[in-house]
């Protein structure tokens, strides 16, 4: 009887084996991308699959064992707060991913909105913590370039490229924003440190990740993107006044036209001037190496160590003080960012209007 079990169990395998290994040769890159302009999304069943292998996931499992049995730092610990209505099981998996990447990097510990962000792709690769991890990974290496440059503050510099594409393509939005004071820090910035995920529903969350990862050759898509979302609900937009009401918007699902989404998303990142375009801002794709984890350096370093030293002698030195002095230099440096996009579009308006 055990060795009828045992036998079962093996037949399984070996079909589970051979299978995987059929579809490792069959899903070439070259071949995904006829498969989702023709159908607009890839198949549920295989989309794991399919996203690992655009990816390319190492499978680093000796390198990801290390990290996490070296846990230093507990991330994120009010996981269940924010989620009440979410599975018990899958907060812990999200949890665990979190601990793991600040592991990786500690200075993640200090991006606040990153459980939003990361949360989805946990259901994505639910029971595969290897590739879970190395994706987000991925993700943070690639499509979120310079978005700490201006830490703890939003990324202005992010901020005035969707600005001058949203100008580009539509300037009636962009002055109805103006008018009422609506930067791109609510309909920009918003879309983005949420990866999506307070505006689209979970099926259409994952149409848009199918075209954001095939698109990793050029991370520009994921900003192109969020210039669509605003251009294909221009008419709604258009009839708000408050401010109450566009936070409403933007935190909030709305009916949504997914095709007609991508198809001006590809629309934007095909007819974008060169001057405006972001890609010439983005470093090449970085893959993550068979046998090592690379190093997450994209951020500013005086911060990240003005935390941990914090932690190590904060009966010695008034870190109140310097986290104060560190704040407000981030903050002068953002302000100036922000006085010369001022400056610009008084220019842009004055001929405008000549």
């Amino acid at each position: 009887m055990v060795d009828e079990i045992i036998e079962e169990a093996l037949l399984r395998f070996l079909f589970y084996f051979n299978f995987m290994n059929t579809v490792n040769s069959v899903l070439t890159f070259a071949k995904l991308n006829p498969i989702l302009k023709e159908f607009g999304e890839y198949p549920e069943k295989y989309r794991r699959k399919i996203w690992e292998k655009i990816l390319q996931l190492p499978n680093n499992i000796e390198q990801y064992n290390n990290i996490i049995n070296h846990i230093t730092v507990m991330a994120f610990e009010d996981l269940y707060f924010k989620y009440p209505l979410e599975n018990i099981g899958t907060i812990k998996c999200l949890r665990k991913l979190l601990n793991n990447v600040v592991n990786w990097c500690p200075f993640i510990v200090h991006i606040d909105y990153l459980p939003m962000f990361a949360f989805p792709f946990v259901k994505v690769f639910e029971n595969t913590p290897v590739a879970c991890f190395e994706a987000i990974c991925t993700i943070l290496l690639n499509w979120c370039q310079h978005w700490f440059d201006y830490f703890p503050l939003p990324p202005m510099n992010i901020l005035i490229i969707i600005e001058n594409m949203l100008v580009e393509h539509d300037p009636e939005l962009f002055y109805h924003f103006q008018y009422f004071n609506i930067t791109t820090e609510l309909y920009g910035w918003t879309l983005l440190e949420t990866a999506f995920t307070e505006v689209l529903t979970a099926s259409e969350w994952l149409i848009l990740w199918d075209h954001i990862l095939t698109n990793k050759e050029d991370p520009s898509f994921f900003l192109c993107a969020t210039v669509s979302y605003n251009f294909v609900h221009k008419n709604i937009l258009k009839s708000l006044k408050t401010l109450e009401e566009f936070e409403f918007f933007y935190h909030n699902q709305n009916p949504n036209d997914m095709k007609t989404f991508l198809n001006k998303t590809y629309y934007i990142m095909k007819n974008t001037s060169a001057k405006v375009y972001p890609g010439q801002y983005y470093r090449p794709f970085k893959y993550i190496e068979n046998g090592k984890y690379p190093l997450f350096e994209n951020y500013p370093k005086t911060m990240c160590n003005l935390y941990i030293a914090k932690d190590l002698f904060s009966t010695l030195i008034d870190f109140d003080k310097y986290g104060t002095l560190f704040f407000e230099k981030a903050r002068r440096k953002w302000k100036r960012a922000n006085l010369f996009r001022k400056r610009r579009e008084e220019i842009r308006r004055q001929i405008v209007f000549m």
